[in-house]
């Protein structure tokens, strides 16, 4: 992996995305993540919920020029996120986020786009307050219709 982020560069790749599964369960993910960044700019997806410990180790000899946590946070409250990565998961994961803002990383968190309404606001302020920062400034699309619906059938 680092070879071809030293070589990304040369074959015109402008951004690097890394994802997994959950990339801190990585042993090596700061010196990739490291490497990485120096390279392109990159952005590390995770869901923020092992900021502790060895791993909290990792996030802090991670640069911060250069790299971009986006921390997936599924809902603005905790109904939607949790349904779908279990009870407490939200809380978890919005508590992940303030130790990468308070050393620095730049961290939007990803959510889902909220229906234009007083309460997709009020949601939008709530995730805002509990990470001490702005609300998501990353969005992905999902729409709670399609997550609530019973999956299709298949052959």
């Amino acid at each position: 992996m680092q070879r071809l982020a030293l070589e990304a560069p040369g074959a015109g790749v402008q951004e690097l995305l890394l994802t997994g599964g959950e990339p801190f369960l990585l042993p090596d993910i700061a010196d990739l993540v490291n490497v990485c960044a120096a390279s392109l700019p990159t952005t590390l997806l995770t869901n923020g919920m092992l900021f502790r410990g060895a791993r909290l180790r990792m996030l802090e000899s991670m640069p911060r020029e250069g790299l971009t946590l986006q921390i997936s946070v599924d809902s603005a409250t905790p109904d939607l996120h949790d349904r779908h990565r279990g009870p407490g998961s939200w809380a978890t994961a919005v508590d992940g986020i303030r130790p990468a803002r308070r050393l620095g990383f730049r961290c939007p968190h990803a959510a889902p786009a909220a229906p234009r309404s007083s309460r997709g606001q009020l949601a939008s302020t709530h995730l805002s307050q509990r990470t001490n920062g702005p609300a998501p400034a990353l969005l992905r699309p999902r729409a709670a219709a399609r997550a609530s619906a019973p999956a299709p059938d298949r052959p």
